[in-house]
């Protein structure tokens, strides 16, 4: 295998990891009036280098969720260190009617538990040629 392959491998991965955060993050709550296009958009459009740490065994819930969370915030168009709940108060404060409520971003909580599954997911992909998944991942619970 050359570099190259190496190297497009990685960005494979890379980008696997961020889409499966996108996707998984937004399964049933499409981003505020975007959709998954703009999801993948914004993934491609700018640099989350943390994002490719999801999946790694070691990472705790807090590295994870500090590891999203600049995605997130780019997403809905928010300004850096804005928390998820103010990021929400903020996108229902601009509309003239009451928008509905699954198109607003996840709150803190729930945005926890979306990265934790994302997580456990990319954990099983990176583990899928070995004899068998990391013990991390025997107890689904701990992944919402």
């Amino acid at each position: 295998m050359g570099w190259n392959d190496f190297g497009y491998q990685c960005y494979l991965c890379q980008l696997r990891t961020k889409t499966t955060v996108t996707w998984n993050a937004r399964l049933k709550w499409y981003p505020y009036e975007k959709g998954k296009i703009r999801a993948l958009n914004t993934l491609l459009s700018e640099e989350f280098p943390r994002l490719a740490d999801i999946g790694e065994v070691s990472m705790t819930k807090e590295d994870l969720l500090q590891a999203a969370l600049p995605f997130f915030r780019t997403l809905y168009q928010q300004p850096p260190e804005t928390s998820m709940e103010s990021a929400r108060f903020n996108l229902f404060a601009k509309k003239k009617n009451t928008p509905k409520i699954m198109a607003l971003p996840p709150t803190s909580d729930n945005l926890s538990y979306h990265v934790l599954r994302a997580h456990l997911q990319v954990m099983l992909w990176k583990a899928a040629d070995q004899l068998a998944p990391p013990s991390e991942s025997t107890d689904i619970t701990n992944f919402g």
